[in-house]
């Protein structure tokens, strides 16, 4: 990364979203949840109306993040909470602050907040950003110290076989190959102009074989499957680490799946093991996520 900002250096940037927005990011994500995209289903959670996906959260931090560590950056790690809804027609908060880097793997460290209308946060969390893309273009991201295989998650005792119809250990999955056109819906939705994602010119002088997925993108698959199928239609997304392991292309089929590794009834909360797989078998990316259960109905 090149001109990086001094460590403690923050900026902020408005934002908002209409329900348009939400609607183009499920099209785009295959995440038809609900609570994004159904007012009247929506209007019976606690949410009261269509919230925004998180990983349309995440997709605007990365076009941010990118902007502000530009030309050699991309956002390989992030670790997110959501701990308030984001609704459409509010006017948002987006700051970024630089925490640490790293020289070598020029890995930048840095605090990512969305702030609703209100002062409640849509988003906490922390991004690895890395400007040394021969790592990335190589496939050894899973080489750097941030990146695990092993969800810690599977280590925790579950306080229930079953709940609500799932069964600890159930898996779900879903394959998609993402377009170029896909990309470069992406891009206008999210502000995300990284020329790794829409220009293979760009992408092949930096060692790529192609033009890459996204990594909010590659989790708007998991998304899509846990506001569908596990746990299913009203799920909330409460917390995702996730990291990229290596660089996925467009016009790969990638399958995505996610495994549940903890049941919680008494707090409605369900822990699962995310991965994303590429047509060749190997992870592009690894994460855990934390679900809450309260508006999905028994299947």
């Amino acid at each position: 990364m090149k001109d990086v900002p001094e460590l403690g250096s923050s900026i902020k940037i408005g934002w908002s979203f209409s329900q348009i927005d939400f609607d183009r990011f499920a099209k785009l994500s295959g995440d038809n949840n609900p609570i994004h995209v159904d007012p009247v289903f929506s209007s019976q959670t606690h949410f009261g109306r269509p919230v925004a996906h998180g990983m349309l959260l995440f997709g605007v931090l990365s076009g941010q993040l990118h902007r502000a560590l530009q030309p050699d950056s991309l956002v390989v790690a992030q670790e997110m909470m959501f701990t308030a809804p984001t609704y459409a027609d509010e006017s948002l908060m987006i700051s970024l602050e630089l925490e640490s880097v790293d020289q070598p793997p020029q890995l930048a460290i840095v605090k990512t907040v969305f702030e609703n209308g209100d002062g409640s946060f849509g988003l906490l969390g922390q991004a690895a950003v890395c400007g040394q893309l021969t790592s990335i273009a190589k496939g050894t991201m899973a080489a750097l110290p941030w990146v695990s295989e092993t969800s810690s998650s599977e280590s925790v005792t579950s306080e229930a076989i079953r709940y609500k119809g799932m069964a600890l250990g159930q898996t779900a999955e879903n394959k998609r190959a993402f377009s170029a056109a896909d990309l470069v819906e992406y891009a206008d939705l999210t502000g995300d102009q990284n020329p790794l994602f829409t220009d293979v010119a760009a992408a092949q002088e930096k060692g790529l074989a192609n033009i890459m997925i996204p990594l909010p993108l590659l989790c708007g698959l998991f998304s899509g499957l846990l506001g569908t199928h596990l746990p299913g239609r009203g799920t909330n997304w409460l917390k995702l680490n996730v990291a990229l392991t290596r660089p996925a292309f467009v016009d790969e089929e990638i399958t995505a799946v996610v495994k549940i590794v903890r049941l919680r009834p008494e707090k409605d909360l369900v822990n699962l093991k995310t991965l994303c797989i590429d047509q060749n078998g190997d992870s592009v990316c690894v994460g855990e996520a934390l679900v809450l259960t309260r508006d999905v109905l028994e299947s």
